[in-house]
Formats: structure tokens, sequence, C-alpha cells
């Protein structure tokens, strides 16, 4: 079967009901992944390094056996032997990769020295040995940076995977990380900003957490609190290290337990790719799926399979390409080739997204171990895709975003509000568990930067965080107040506190949630006498969940 072949069927075949869903979907993930190669030119510092660090082994031995040739020369035909498309790039992006290999070949053997260097290894189990709990990543940095052993560059300009090889060589430790898993964004907290962020985070924390969050919850107040009792005295004890560590490794505890899988007790086992097909509703990928004998790559894929089905939805959710109708003819992807971009491969539905959305979208990945799709701008994960579809729909309601006070109301690990920063919304009010808060702040401060982000008891800022203690206690007006997937998930007294402060502050409500709880969003406003239109729609994204927009009769003018 040919690819051209493969592809017409998905195409003719939205659902992906065939027996050949698994190979389509490892081949659009094997794809996704070389283009990444292929697209890295241009894109951030990190990646550009590790397209130097990849062909420099085949152009130090070529440099060996071919002293006549020039640099330019060597790089040219070590890249043409991996891709082929030396071609395609422009004469800055060529002379960037020769100029940056050069600096490699001048590079100190790192290993071999640190190897032999007593005084280098002394250094590091004296700082071990006084009690720090800093990554070996971080003190190896740390020791580098002091020593200057490194030419024309620094630790931070080193990927994460590079960095755990130096590490697990150096200390002679496993490599535990898993390179085809790992992404870092640009821009990762260094030591100094990493520690003034978790000081912020610990005065956050230790004024919010004894606030009343409303009436009894006893899924999110106690049996989650209970699950995050070790991050809770951390924070409250005000150990910096052990803070930071666990606010960069989220995998190592619960901290994210309950608004996204990186977190401990959810880590790849065998059976997990099964849980993520059957958790979505996606019971024909689950068919059709051939797990890796290896949990990790069987989980990847898994992952990598439910995001890219999502993004076919999204393109067409949006408007970004038509939304294919197998029954109005065989062949339409063919008759209007145009139309249907997308549809096939991850890269142009990207790119028809950022047209229709205004901005170039990207994935930032600031945490090891995320799972989804690879592409040229991060990994695509489920709870990504799902929070630009959520802060497109709050865009297209807000009409003029950059006029746009929003509220969200349970924001998960802030992924929504993230991207309502790259529509241009005016402002972005969190209200939250404390405990949620944390990692919400963590993650905005590091993908936004420090001045965009404020917390409780901070001058306001574009994103502000509260707890629900702060916002019930204002009467502030929002424009649009959004909540998703939480307000049935919260015991049916505090939604409805929500629900009377929206109504009698808010314009317009944003609902995505289901309705398998005790109660529903619907029995919140279906008698209230202040609602003036209500629409009502099956949610594109996720199936089981309901989308619904609240307007009021009165509103409240600042």
């Amino acid at each position: 079967m040919n690819k051209n072949q493969l592809n017409n069927d998905i195409l003719i075949d939205p659902s992906g009901l065939n027996a050949r869903t698994n190979e389509y979907y490892i081949h659009q993930v094997e794809k996704s992944q070389g283009m990444a190669k292929k697209r890295k030119i241009g894109n951030t510092s990190q990646e550009l390094q590790s397209l130097v660090l990849e062909l420099f082994p085949a152009y130090k031995v070529l440099k060996e056996k071919h002293a006549d040739m020039s640099a330019e020369e060597i790089v040219e035909h070590v890249f043409k032997s991996k891709w082929k498309d030396w071609d395609i790039l422009i004469p800055n992006e060529k002379r960037e990769i020769v100029k940056r290999i050069e600096s490699q070949s001048a590079r100190i053997d790192l290993e071999e020295i640190f190897e032999k260097d007593a005084t280098f290894l002394e250094a590091y189990h004296s700082i071990r040995k006084a009690g720090s709990l800093a990554p070996d990543s971080e003190l190896v940095g740390f020791l580098i940076d002091q020593n200057r052993y490194l030419k024309n560059t620094d630790w931070n300009d080193l990927l994460l995977t590079d960095k755990n090889r130096l590490v697990a060589n150096v200390l002679k430790k496993p490599q535990h990380i898993h390179e085809d898993l790992t992404t870092v964004s640009e821009g990762w907290l260094l030591s100094k900003e990493q520690k003034e962020t978790a000081k912020r985070i610990m005065a956050f924390y230790q004024t919010t957490y004894k606030l009343d969050v409303g009436p009894e919850d006893k899924i999110w107040v106690k049996v989650l609190n209970k699950m995050k009792q070790s991050v809770h005295e951390a924070l409250l004890e005000g150990d910096e290290d052990r803070v930071i560590r666990i606010l960069n490794h989220p995998a190592e505890s619960h901290l994210f337990y309950g608004f996204d899988d990186l977190t401990l007790n959810l880590m790849p086992s065998q059976d997990s790719w099964k849980d993520s097909f059957f958790f979505f509703g996606l019971y024909d990928l689950a068919v059709h799926f051939t797990p890796s004998p290896d949990a990790w790559k069987a989980d990847s894929e898994a992952k990598a399979m439910i995001a890219f089905r999502l993004l076919r939805t999204l393109v067409g959710a949006t408007g970004a390409s038509r939304y294919l109708n197998p029954e109005a003819s065989r062949y339409p992807h063919l008759e209007h080739p145009q139309n249907f971009l997308g549809f096939s491969d991850v890269e142009e539905i990207l790119l028809a997204l950022d047209k229709t959305f205004g901005f170039k979208i990207d994935f930032p990945n600031p945490y090891f171990a995320e799972r989804g799709l690879p592409t040229t701008r991060g990994i695509a994960s489920y709870r990504a895709i799902q929070s630009l579809y959520q802060a497109w729909k709050s865009a297209q309601l807000a009409g003029d975003p950059s006029r746009c006070r929003l509220l969200e109301i349970g924001a998960g690990l802030g992924r929504s509000a993230y991207y309502a920063m790259k529509f241009g919304f005016k402002s972005c009010t969190i209200v939250d568990l404390p405990m949620t808060s944390v990692a919400q702040a963590h993650y905005l401060i590091n993908t936004l930067g420090k001045d965009a982000v404020s917390l409780y008891g901070e001058s306001i800022k574009k994103i502000h965080i509260i707890p629900p203690a702060a916002l019930f206690s204002e009467q502030a007006h929002f424009d649009l107040v959004v909540n998703f997937d939480s307000f049935t998930e919260i015991a049916e007294g505090t939604a409805r506190q929500y629900w009377e402060y929206i109504a009698s502050n808010s314009s317009k409500l944003l609902s995505v949630n289901h309705e398998a709880n005790p109660f529903t969003v619907h029995e919140l406003y279906s008698p209230d006498p202040r609602v003036e239109k209500v629409t009502r729609m099956p949610y594109w994204l996720r199936e089981g969940y309901v989308e619904e927009i609240i307007e009021f009769k009165q509103i409240m003018k600042s």
C-alpha cells in the first residue's frame, strides 16, 4: 500500500474506522518527527543546537579524512546525506549551521576531562553532602559555569537531552531520560529566576491555603489535598531547593493530579495506552492499535494518535479548513485540494490554524515527559489542543479581545490563559484552589515571563491569579467568564456560589462541561430570570461534553 492510497482512505473515512488506523497514525508521528528535524532552522537556538549535535559526528569523521575540503563543503555533504534538502535553506541559515559546527569542533571533550578531574568531582560531592536537593544537572551545570570548562557557549545553551547524557557520563549514572520524549522550551527558567519564582509561589500559597474555598467539596478539597500532602508541606516549610524540584519535575509528585497527566500515578505503564483511548472514547483507535512492548513508546504513540485526531477536528471546528463530508463525494480532496489542507499532515494543519488564529501556534513543553504529537512547534498534547480551541472560542465571543476582561474559573495548568494572551485579551483573571494555582503560576511565569503574571497580593498584571475568597470579596465586572471541565466536578454549593457571582458581574459565560455528575450547568441557568439567551451544542473536541453560551440581561458596567 502506498502513502497516497493510505491518505485517501483516511480522508474518505474521517472517523478512522479501518484496519489501517494504527499504521496511518504511526506514519504521521514518524513524518512529523522527520519534518521537525528538517524545519528546525530558524526556530529556536535549542533546536539549532540539537541539529548541530546530530550532524557533528559525521562532520568530524569527514574532516579528519578530507583535510582539503572546506567546512562548508563537508557540512553540505553531511546534511544532504541525512535529509537531502540542503538547497532549500537560505544562505544565512547555511552560514549559521557551518558556524555552529565549526564552534562545536573547538570544544573540549568535557566527559573525558571531568572523568579525570578530581577537583570537579570533589566540588560536586561537597555540594551534595551539604544537603542540596538540586537536580544533578543543575549542580553539574553550576560547576561547569563556575570553572569555565565549556568554550564558545554555556550550560544553558545545551539541550536537556545533551545535559542528561553529560551528567550520566560524568557521574556514572544511567541515562534515565527518554530523549524522544523530552522537549524544553527556549527561555527555561535559570537558577536565579527559579529561586525568585519559588519564593513568590511559596508566599502566595502560605497566604492563601487557609482561606475559604466555598462550601465543602469532598473531591477537590479533601481527597486531592490528601494526595498532595507532601507538596503542601514543602510549600509551607519554605525549602527553596525542594520546591524548585517539585515545580520543575511535576511527574515526580501529584501536584498536577486532577487537571493534567504529568503526575506520578499517570506515568506510562504497559496498559496506559489503553486507558487513554477508552478515557477519551476513542474505541476505534483502541481496537486497531498494536502497542509497542516498551511502555513509554506505546503510551507516547497512543497519545500522538489522540492528538492528531484532535487537530484534524480542530481545523474543521475553527473553519481553518472545510469540514470533510464523506457523503458529498468519494474524493472531495482531489476535486478541491486547496480546501482540505491539513487533513493528512500535522504541519499543514498548524499552518492553516496560524492563518485563522492570526499568530504562530506553539506548544510550550517546559516539563519532562509530556506526551503527544511531535511537531516543529513543540509536542502537541491533548490538553494543549483543547486549550487552543477554548481560547479561540473565547476570542470569538469577546469580539475585540483587546478590550475584554476575561475571568477563568478553574484553569487547570493555565494553558487556556496562555493562548488567551496570544489572542490579545486585555486581561485574564484566574480563580482556583491555591494548590492548583501553584502549578498555574509556575507554568505561566515560565512560558509568558515573570512580568506578565501576578499572584494574589501582588500588583495586578495581565494575568492575575487569585483564590476564591478574593473573588467573592469584590464585585468586579468581567466581560466574559469561562469555565472548562470543572463546574460539575465541584460541590453543587460551590458551583451555585460561582453562578451567583457570574450572573451579577458578567455579560457572558462560556461553559464546557459534561453532564454525568449529580447536577448540570443547565440546572444552574434554566430557572434564572437574569438569563437572556442560551446557545447549547455538543462540544467539538470531546465526546460527552456540552458547550453552552449564556448571555445575561443585566450587565453591570465598570
